[in-house]
């Protein structure tokens, strides 16, 4: 065991390597777009129109600035909002031909050149926008509001950096655009690279709890990776049908219950094939439990404008749960037998309900719902994500002193009738011990998200604040391995130390599967972005839809089987 000092080093020195190399390319990236003019002789100025302007809907100064080189770019810009093929006026009321020759006076301050919202003109060579355009190049009511631009507040003068550009820094900065996706892109294969090739050979190790824990790790990680894709679907798809107010609560709902009513169904016709069992509850049982979590913020999104809602609906949604599993222990479990299917339905109504609890508490710190799959809108002050993290340290120390605690209880309580007084106790206990346990993971990775993904210099939706945030997620997750191989009390062969065990390998996979689906996508959100999709939900079906059809097979018949025999921890 003496390379592995040399390798914990490797893995806590790569991630802030690579954090640094990352944050160094996005701050070159900012300070690029964000310069205002370039020292050249000559000014190339680009003006668009429209979202998906063509070559005809493309004006370009390329010359000398005379009145006669002007006055050349605005006849162009003229043409192409006169085409009808153009944007020359936004619903706003930007006029597209007076800010372009607006930002012409701007470079070529020294000819005199003179801009209305229909003429331009410079030393008495006139170029009229003529009246008889199409309607929605120029009209009336948006040339009143424009000739009132001199008395207007300077604030609300801004043009789109998009269209007023100079076409050398529009060219280098589509260049550098480039040369940073790449970066990125190789950063990614060298993290991806390495991380496997650590992984591999924690999961051959010699020492037997490094071996099962990493093991455990990887089982944790696909489990949620596949359950947080689907949830990020579930979650879209409600908007995709436009479901609003309590029908969107009510849709979700009723989803949440088809996934628990399948999971029971399904796991009871392989109930005489033990491996096969163990198999299916350890990939759907996730999935459950995230859809779950879905519903539970669906309905705070519902009442986030008030803390005290949102937690009042805790409450209703904890009797809701312990409704639900009368329901099926009465009525489903006809179809069953009585008793079948509690485990999933434990780490469902324990884990949806700390995630739940998560966000409340994080709303009562920060002011603002943060959903699961969104946090970075309003992001929090670094204080307050410094408290965020603060409140997940109190969670997992919470979780370490309840779970034995909670264990004593069940353990009286495991061998009562079912359908007594007992077994019910009994069940109350498996999900407050879910509960828990799920405390710590949920807080942990809102609160590093927020730490990373908007406090570490990144623009918004940057890959490679995703890719960082993986990478911490990762190194993360070994360091709850040898947290578990190497601290005494963890060590131990007793049912105890097995479940804090449990817990931390919980906690590291929880976060390197929500970090790397949380990657996933991000990168398809930016794809999407300007390639004519009206909306997300469709690309995100298919694509999750496609990793489940490779992911499934090679789980259910390779992978599961060899992580149950290591004695990896399972995934609640």
């Amino acid at each position: 065991m003496g390379h592995w000092p040399k390798v914990v080093i490797l893995l806590f020195a790569l991630p802030l390597a690579s954090a640094s190399i990352l944050r160094q390319n996005s701050t070159r990236s900012q300070s690029l777009r964000a310069q205002h003019t370039l020292s050249t002789h000559i000014p190339n100025l680009l003006v668009l129109l429209g979202q998906s302007s063509g070559p005809s809907c493309q004006c370009t100064f390329d010359d000398v600035c005379t009145c006669e080189g002007a006055l050349k770019f605005m006849d162009c810009v003229k043409k192409a909002c006169n085409s009808g093929e153009c944007q020359c006026m936004e619903k706003d009321g930007t006029n597209h031909f007076l800010e372009s020759c607006s930002a012409m006076g701007d470079e070529c301050a020294g000819i005199g050149l003179k801009c209305t919202p229909e003429q331009a003109t410079c030393k008495g060579a006139d170029l009229d926008l003529h009246s008889k355009v199409k309607g929605h190049a120029v009209d009336k009511k948006a040339i009143e509001n424009a000739a009132d631009e001199e008395t207007a507040p300077a604030q609300a003068q801004v043009k789109d950096p998009k269209k007023y550009v100079l076409h050398s820094k529009y060219k280098a900065t589509v260049k550098n655009m480039h040369s940073h996706s790449h970066r990125v892109f190789a950063q990614g294969i060298i993290v991806t690279v390495v991380v496997l090739c650590v992984t591999i050979a924690m999961a051959s190790s010699a020492n037997a709890l490094v071996s099962s824990c990493t093991w455990g790790i990887i089982d944790f990680v696909i489990a949620t990776f596949l359950a947080v894709a689907w949830f990020i679907v579930v979650i879209h798809s409600l908007d995709f049908f436009q479901l609003v107010g309590l029908w969107k609560v009510a849709i979700h709902m009723a989803v949440s219950v088809v996934f628990l009513f399948a999971s029971v169904l399904i796991s009871w016709s392989m109930r005489n094939n033990d491996t096969t069992l163990s198999t299916f509850q350890g990939i759907f049982t996730p999935m459950v439990m995230w859809c779950n979590a879905g519903f539970v913020e669906t309905v705070q999104k519902y009442f986030k404008d008030s803390e005290l809602y949102i937690f009042l609906f805790l409450i209703v949604l904890a009797v809701w749960y312990g409704a639900l599993a009368l329901f099926f222990h009465y009525l489903i479990s006809k179809a069953t037998k009585k008793g079948w299917g509690d485990d999933t339905s434990d780490v469902m109504a324990g884990g949806s309900l700390a995630a739940g609890f998560v966000l409340w508490c994080h709303m009562m710190v920060t002011g603002t719902f943060h959903s699961i799959e969104g946090p970075h809108t309003n992001p929090p002050t670094l204080t307050q994500v410094a408290l965020l993290n603060g409140l997940s340290v109190f969670f997992i120390a919470l979780s370490l002193f309840m779970l034995p605690v909670l264990s004593r209880k069940s353990k009286q309580y495991k061998d009562a009738n079912v359908g007594s007084n007992n077994y019910w106790k009994f069940r109350l206990c498996g999900t407050g011990l879910h509960f828990v346990g799920f405390l710590p993971r949920f807080s942990f990775i809102l609160s590093l998200g927020h730490l990373i993904l908007s406090h570490s210099g990144y623009t918004q939706g940057s890959i490679g604040a995703q890719l960082t945030l993986a990478l911490v997620s990762t190194g993360v997750g070994m360091l709850m391995i040898f947290l578990c191989a190497y601290v005494p009390f963890l060590k131990r062969d007793t049912e105890i130390a097995a479940q804090l065990r449990g817990l931390l390998v919980g906690l590291g996979g929880l976060m390197v599967g929500v970090a790397w689906s949380g990657l996933l996508d991000n990168s398809i959100n930016m794809m999407i972005k300007g390639s004519g999709y009206a909306h997300p939900f469709p690309v995100k079906l298919g694509i999750t839809a496609f990793l489940t059809a490779f992911i499934l097979p090679v789980y259910f018949w390779y992978l599961k089987p060899t992580i149950m025999s290591k004695g990896a921890p399972n995934f609640a």
